[in-house]
């Protein structure tokens, strides 16, 4: 385990909070600061939520507009519609699927196998209660890829009484999309939801469309001091895949798809069942246990320049998940010791027929714990530790019989954490944190060097896994009209696990450092109008290997998110919000050889305005109509290549509820 003394240095640092639904005052309860509910953080994290107030303000249509230009969080939307956005903390680039951890309802999406989209596009906007975000490393209470930071998407629970509303919206592009939703009570104990959605698109650029449908069917069990909450979820998504452009194309006709991508698409049939059980065991002890079981099918063709996809290849995936945890409470002079002890265990089947065949078994097992001692009633200390060991067993069969490998990568790693939360008042918080975290290879990361090192026969080598240390120090401050947050972070990292487009080869880079400053500063002017500031500055840099010296790839040193919104009366309001991205370099581009994907600003509105059991939306993006791209990737075999980003575009909605 790496040291952790450098922790009591760094907390000298200061930090501060966003406006009242954000900050984390007595009536904010926090499921994400240490995986079970709870009125207030002691932990020493910074955690941020935003709420279902902050969402419907916003007029965002999906998941990504919410979060995109919220401190400390990047986006990357590679056809502007969702189906392909990366969700990037502390910069990851197209790894930030593997680095930052994001769940629904307390479930993990990311998969331990692969590096998939995360697709959010089957979660209704109406249909979520609120946002937490915890910035920063959790490598204790979340483990493997918990490393940029946790966002966990809350959303609505099973109600007594029937409710019901149903939505639809359409806007630019061909956009389409309607859900509805029924919440009611069985008997005095148990009650039923039902969500479903469908969206279609003709897309931004050419050969773009894209329909999704999901059906979530949900019940919760309640009685005394037991509950049990049961969860299905079907999702379909088909989207056809554009690909990227070189920048003579894009100045020609920025919507266009390059021919040998006229094929390409991706189909997701994904099914997933969870359990969440809570049983009070005594005044002092509760055992909380979540399990999943997720299959994912997919079929998908994904050509590269100059060698256009043919065949149909397949991916399936079968994971199970089990999650049980014991939280503790001890009353002391100074105020309430509060413990986790819990465990991970994940199991996986995997198989993938590409460029070459493969299945392989996954076995994730972890078991953690985590304190949190009140020193004073001030003053409180948290400490943990987590141990995870990872069984890969890898059968990869290529063209022919000598091609044929098995391979058993086995790991384990043990790492901790320390911090200290001070409050000198209910509206002011400091804190500093030292945590350890990690991240297991991939089974494609271990496996996908189909052509490296000119092997022949092909002979996978693996990498090695990814550790870091996170340094985080912060404050926050909120009175009636005003709130700051503050806070400062550095993140060293050993060998990084990343894709070289140069040598078509997952790759380690030896070491990797990462240091920032998250800001959010809000001001209430009147009770009508309210003005936020979010800045992120960053610097990510490579320190040591072939790269020592060089820019991390795509990780903007700048980003400024600029709002404000205004009660226009009690039913109607008014936002409009500017997004800086600072200049980024190309994802790939160890080097630094390549010009850089230039900086841009968007300005968007919206608007809200309610009339009895109606609400309806509306939200014009890009009012400017500016030319921009949020992502671009260099290679030595096809040069400098962009993904547009969508010109001006409008979508307009309405919600019914019934009552």
């Amino acid at each position: 385990m790496k040291t952790l003394v450098s922790a009591a240095v760094f907390a000298a640092s200061i930090s501060m909070s966003a406006h009242s639904s954000e900050i984390d005052d007595i009536t904010t309860i926090y499921i994400t600061g240490n995986r079970s509910p709870e009125y207030s953080v002691d932990t020493a994290a910074s955690i941020r939520v935003i709420s279902k107030e902050d969402i419907i303000e916003s007029g965002a249509s999906s998941v990504t507009d919410v979060l995109r230009g919220q401190h400390g969080i990047h986006i990357y939307d590679l056809y502007g519609d969702s189906t392909r956005a990366t969700i990037d903390m502390r910069g990851f680039s197209s790894t930030a699927v593997s680095n930052v951890v994001v769940m629904i309802d307390g479930r993990k999406l990311n998969s331990s196998t692969d590096g998939p989209n995360l697709s959010l596009n089957d979660i209704p906007i109406e249909n979520i209660e609120r946002i937490e975000v915890v910035h920063g490393s959790s490598g204790v209470l979340f483990g493997n890829q918990s490393v940029g930071g946790v966002i966990n998407i809350i959303t609505h629970s099973a109600k007594n009484n029937l409710s019901s509303k149903i939505s639809t919206k359409t806007g630019s592009f061909g956009q389409l999309t309607t859900s509805a939703q029924l919440s009611t009570a069985l008997n005095e104990k148990t009650t039923i939801s039902i969500n479903a959605k469908k969206s279609v698109s003709d897309g931004y650029r050419d050969h773009n469309s894209s329909e999704a449908k999901s059906f979530k069917i949900s019940s919760l069990y309640k009685d005394g001091d037991t509950s049990l909450f049961i969860t299905h979820n079907q999702f379909d998504e088909y989207v056809e895949n554009p690909g990227t452009l070189e920048l003579s194309e894009v100045n020609a006709n920025r919507r266009q798809a390059y021919t040998d991508y006229l094929n390409d698409f991706t189909e997701t049939k994904s099914a997933t069942t969870s359990l969440n059980a809570n049983k009070i065991l005594s005044n002092k002890w509760e055992l909380q246990i979540d399990s999943s079981f997720k299959k994912d099918d997919v079929k998908f063709k994904l050509s590269s320049r100059g060698t256009p996809r043919l065949p149909t290849d397949t991916q399936d995936r079968e994971n199970l998940t089990f999650n049980p945890r014991l939280q503790g409470r001890f009353s002391t002079s100074t105020g309430e010791i509060k413990t986790t002890i819990g465990a991970d265990i994940s199991h996986t089947d995997y198989s993938i027929n590409a460029l070459k065949a493969q299945t392989s078994e996954q076995f994730i097992n972890a078991f953690y714990g985590q304190v949190t001692y009140p020193l004073s009633h001030k003053l409180n200390l948290s400490i943990g530790a987590r141990y995870a060991e990872v069984d890969n067993h890898i059968v990869h069969a290529a063209t022919t019989a000598a091609d044929h490998t098995i391979l058993d990568l086995d790991d384990n790693v043990t790492v901790g954490s320390l911090g200290l939360t001070f409050r000198p008042s209910d509206k002011m918080r400091f804190f500093a944190r030292a945590d350890q975290n990690y991240r297991f290879a991939l089974i494609e990361e271990h496996t996908g060097d189909y052509y490296a090192n000119n092997i022949s026969p092909y002979i996978p080598q693996g990498v090695k896994n990814q550790e870091g240390l996170s340094l985080e120090t912060g404050f926050e401050f909120s009175q009636d009209t005003s709130s700051i947050f503050i806070q400062a972070y550095l993140l060293e990292l050993d060998n990084e696990i990343s894709f070289s487009s140069a040598q078509y080869a997952n790759v380690n880079i030896d070491k990797t450092k990462r240091k920032g400053i998250n800001l959010s500063v809000t001001e209430s002017f009147s009770e009508t109008l309210r003005l936020k500031a979010d800045l992120d500055l960053i610097d990510g840099e490579i320190t040591g290997g072939d790269h020592k010296g060089k820019t991390i790839p795509m990780v903007p040193k700048t980003q400024l998110k600029l709002s404000a919104n205004w009660n226009v009366d009690l039913s109607s309001n008014l936002g409009i919000e500017v997004l800086y991205v600072s200049e980024q370099v190309l994802d790939s581009d160890f080097d630094n050889s390549a010009s850089k994907l230039s900086s841009y600003s968007v300005t968007n509105i919206s608007g809200l305005h309610k009339k009895a059991n109606w609400t309806f939306n509306a939200r014009l993006n890009n009012i400017f109509n500016r030319l921009y791209s949020e992502f671009g990737t260099y290679s030595s075999w096809t040069g400098s290549t962009f993904n547009p980003s969508p010109e001006r575009n409008l979508w307009v909605g309405a919600t019914y509820t019934f009552e």
